[in-house]
């Protein structure tokens, strides 16, 4: 997919560089904006006398202007594709959402300046995952394995694997095969089964990009000695079916941006020949299947790599069908891989054309714990015995990441009568009467279908039944039950969009955050770190989120309507791929049934909405004390940038003084001094703050000018953000500025520049204490009027 990217031009207005014309009578001030810098890699230090005025930046006006073009990242249309026609549907809104939702969990390189403004690329250091047997940031694969294979793994013979990429699980960051191989796979079969809910509402270019950022991760994450062998007879030697741990929770309430390896150690777990797990890897193989079945006309090239790394990790999977991964610490852990194994072979049949898969799909079916064997199945279809009381199966779930049955019914009921299959009217039967267990089943008083005593993911598991349920009206629409069952299907998507009454709001609540079409009230608070973005590194401060999810499904109701919404609730307020794969499923299947209706197919042309720009780094000061001929002021150099959050090794700060008394009564102000009383980034991180100067502004032309000197702190090297202590930030001084002392104080502090306005009480920010970048780029702060080149930076947006 193109991505279309909007930018800023940055205008910074010069003054004449004449020093007599610098310091008039009535001078303009340097004011950096809100977002003066927005590079997502760190930038830093230096006066605006440093600064490069190059032909490649822009150029001086016939005004005096320079106009500098700096690329500023706003977010791309979603879609990008305006040619959607029709009206605007509700439908197509949600699904418009709940599809870029995806962009949120991203990992690696290649997020930076996409979809979401404050999102930036992270964790690129798992493309340096070690090859190393138990080493924190290695793998979990035993040096003799990792010997007996190493050219497989390391071809380029650096010691390392590239696990980069893919998309974080849920509000934490860790990667899981599992939860990734259903969120790709869902949203493909949507797009099988509902092409119309992608390709009229022109989202089909979006959902692509989903479902290719996870197969390109698939792919890259197996393992596989010699690929020029034909597929199925491949030896996958490894599949890296999970990166990081539940020592990531330990880590630190913090944006995925500003981890490293050394502060979150992140292992990569393996699925090999000595340690298999079949789960998994059919899991993956059946998404990649699906993605081969939709790429075929356009990209016959990927389809056909996605098809044999299908096929390979399938084979693979079936060598060890009873195999399990079981290094997510409980987080998720089949109960079997019979379903995934079933789901792959179903899949592969339809991407192949081999009839064989289709057997062994029906084999592995068989092997689910409690189903019908093989005689007594060819037993029932020889007398015609199946029945709607007796299908031969009674499904107690739904197709989620555990349990995939579901979907196998369904499609396997589809997939048996196109092959004119003798298990075809079973696996209907099956499947209808899964579907009208949830139609018929337990709803809420308000009329939520759900699980009997579930509360943990509700809207998961509905949306799941939903897409189910309009998968098999999709397949069999001359069933009598179809059009209830559409209809049925249409009303739980809109309790989740908020047409409900949780809580007793006659108002309604909506479970997907942002969306308000229905009810004013969205999910404010759900258990994601990134969109938190909180500066404490705590989840429960701020309360507010910094950022709106757009189209995050937040857990559901419990069964009696009700929801508390409270981020340090993660079971009331989960957010995670799984549920909203399931989700995009539902809402697919609603706007290709409903929008068909009404032709109301539009997504909103104009999503996703603009956020404003914040400070990003600043200071902020205040008096500790004043006496004669010297002040003790607190600066705290802040760095809470969040578009995105990022480190900034080349920041500085200037205090500016004014040396009028000093000059009148003969002393020089290079003999001002600038003493350190305490400096957290010594005391606590030991990296001190270094003090340059006193040094006089630069136009010393003018006898203004002149009377203006400065001091220069100096944080350069360092990493850090927020007022978290892991994160090493902020970073506060206690600093004396005085001059000697003969018994005479000849030095009023008050009339400093960087003086004025600080008061004794809590410090605030402090625009006269003005902050730097890198090459002298001003990001914050006003200078005093002594700098030859003067500059007010403006923001212009450039459709």
């Amino acid at each position: 997919m193109t991505f279309l990217t909007r930018w800023t031009n940055w205008i910074i207005l010069v003054s004449a560089v004449f020093s007599a014309l610098a310091c008039s009578t009535d001078p303009a001030t340097s004011v950096a904006g809100s977002d003066g810098d927005t590079d997502s890699e760190p930038v830093g230090d230096g006066g605006q006398d440093n600064y490069s005025y190059e032909s490649g930046d822009g150029s001086f006006n016939e005004d005096g202007v320079w106009e500098q073009n700096q690329e500023f990242c706003y977010p791309p249309d979603f879609p990008a594709d305006k040619s959607c026609e029709g009206e605007e549907g509700l439908f197509a809104k949600a699904l418009q959402m709940a599809l870029w939702f995806f962009n949120v969990n991203k990992s690696g390189d290649g997020v930076y300046c996409t979809d979401v403004q404050w999102r930036g690329n992270a964790h690129a250091s798992d493309a340096h995952i070690l090859l190393e047997a138990g080493n924190p940031n290695g793998v979990d694969m035993s040096a003799s394995y990792i010997e007996q294979y190493r050219t497989a793994f390391d071809p380029d013979g650096n010691g390392e694997v590239d696990l980069s990429g893919g998309y974080y699980d849920a509000g934490d960051f860790i990667k899981f095969a599992l939860t990734q191989g259903y969120m790709a796979s869902t949203i493909a079969w949507s797009m099988f089964l509902f092409p119309d809910a992608f390709s009229r509402t022109a989202l089909e270019g979006e959902a692509f990009d989903q479902i290719r950022w996870a197969a390109d991760y698939f792919m890259k994450c197996t393992f596989v000695e010699d690929t020029s062998l034909p597929a199925g007879e491949w030896n996958v030697v490894g599949y890296a079916h999970q990166v990081g741990d539940t020592t990531d929770h330990t880590c630190g309430w913090m944006p995925p941006e500003l981890r490293t390896p050394e502060l979150c150690p992140r292992m990569g777990y393996f699925a090999t020949h000595e340690n298999p797990a079949a789960d998994v890897t059919a899991n993956n193989a059946a998404a990649l299947a699906i993605i081969s079945l939709l790429t075929q006309e356009e990209d016959p090239a990927y389809s056909e790599k996605c098809r044999n790394y299908a096929v390979g990790l399938y084979r693979f999977a079936a060598q060890y069908p009873t195999s399990l991964a079981t290094a997510a610490g409980g987080l998720y852990v089949s109960e079997y891989a019979w379903d995934d194994l079933a789901w792959a072979a179903a899949w592969l049949y339809k991407a192949t054309g081999e009839d064989a898969y289709l057997d062994e799909a029906v084999d592995w079916i068989h092997q689910i714990p409690g189903f019908l064997s093989k005689d007594t199945v060819a037993t029932m279809i020889q007398w015609n015995s199946f029945t709607e009381d007796n299908p031969g199966w009674t499904e107690s779930w739904t197709h989620v990441w555990n349990s995939l049955r579901s979907g196998v019914f369904v499609q396997m009921a589809a997939f048996t009568r196109e092959a004119n299959h003798p298990y075809h009217s079973m696996m209907q039967m099956i499947a209808r009467a899964d579907t009208l267990a949830w139609v018929d089943g337990p709803h809420s008083p308000q009329g939520f279908a759900h699980k009997v005593d579930v509360t943990w993911g509700s809207g998961r598991y509905n949306s799941a039944g939903q897409l189910v349920a309009l998968a098999y009206a999709k397949n069999f629409p001359t069933d009598p039950d179809a059009e209830r069952i559409i209809a049925w299907a249409a009303t739980q998507s809109l309790y989740l969009l908020g047409d409900n009454e949780v809580n007793g709001d006659p108002e309604g609540k909506s479970f997907m955050m942002g969306f308000t079409d229905i009810s004013p009230n969205t999910p404010t608070e759900p258990h994601h770190a990134a969109g938190h973005a909180s500066i404490y590194g705590e989840p429960d401060n701020p309360q507010e989120n910094r950022h709106i999810i757009w189209g995050a499904l937040v857990n559901g109701p419990a069964p009696d309507d009700t929801h508390t919404d409270e981020r340090g609730d993660f079971g009331e307020n989960e957010v995670t791929i799984d549920y909203n794969a399931a989700w995009v499923g539902a809402l697919a299947g609603n706007t290709y049934f409903q929008s068909r209706a009404s032709g109301n197919w539009c997504p909103d042309p104009d999503f996703p909405p603009i956020e404003p720009p914040i400070d990003e780094f600043y200071t902020m000061a205040k008096i500790n004390t004043a006496g004669a001929c010297r002040s003790q002021v607190e600066i705290t150099m802040m760095n809470e940038s969040i578009h995105p959050p990022r480190y900034n090794e080349f920041l500085t700060a200037r205090y500016y003084i004014d040396v009028t008394e000093l000059e009148a009564a003969g002393v020089s102000p290079a003999t001002m001094t600038a003493t350190i009383a305490y400096d957290n980034g010594a005391a606590e991180f030991a990296e001190p703050t270094r003090i340059e100067g006193p040094f006089p502004c630069e136009d010393q032309e003018s006898e203004e000018a002149k009377d203006t000197w400065y001091f220069v702190l100096s944080y350069e090297g360092y990493d850090f953000w927020g007022r978290q202590v892991r994160l090493t930030g902020p970073r506060t001084t206690l600093v004396d500025f005085g001059v000697p002392d003969s018994g005479d104080c000849v030095w009023d502090p008050s009339a400093d520049w960087s003086y004025d306005a600080l008061t004794t009480g809590d410090a605030q920010k402090t625009p006269h204490i003005t902050a730097y970048g890198e090459n002298g780029k001003l990001l914050w702060g006003e200078e005093p009027p002594c700098h030859p080149i003067q500059h007010v930076i403006v923001p212009v947006v450039i459709e």
